[in-house]
């Protein structure tokens, strides 16, 4: 590889970066942090850190399926399957 062919190949590599660093790591990085949240609603806690336990499934007068539901999904789960979009842009990531 000769001076200018090297001068090419990084100029080559060096827009795949910038397009990397725009568009595909904030689209990764979303649905990484998506996941991990969905996770800690499945394990009732944050990383290793368990969520306090909540009265209804510590109380003698809950029964069935709301003495054993998990802390946070409800009745429906609807909080937990709530986070899954994740917008991106200028190198930024939110998920709702």
């Amino acid at each position: 590889m000769n001076p200018d062919q090297f001068k090419k190949h990084l100029n080559a590599v060096q827009i795949q970066i910038k397009t990397f660093a725009k568009k595909d790591a904030p689209r990764i990085a979303g649905k990484v942090a998506i996941d991990h949240f969905k996770e800690n609603f499945q394990n009732e806690g944050f990383e290793k850190k368990k969520w306090k336990e909540v009265k209804r499934r510590k109380s003698k007068y809950t029964k069935g399926a709301k003495k054993i539901r998990k802390i946070l999904t409800g009745d429906t789960g609807d909080l937990g399957r709530s986070i899954e979009n994740a917008k991106y842009s200028n190198n930024v990531v939110n998920c709702f």
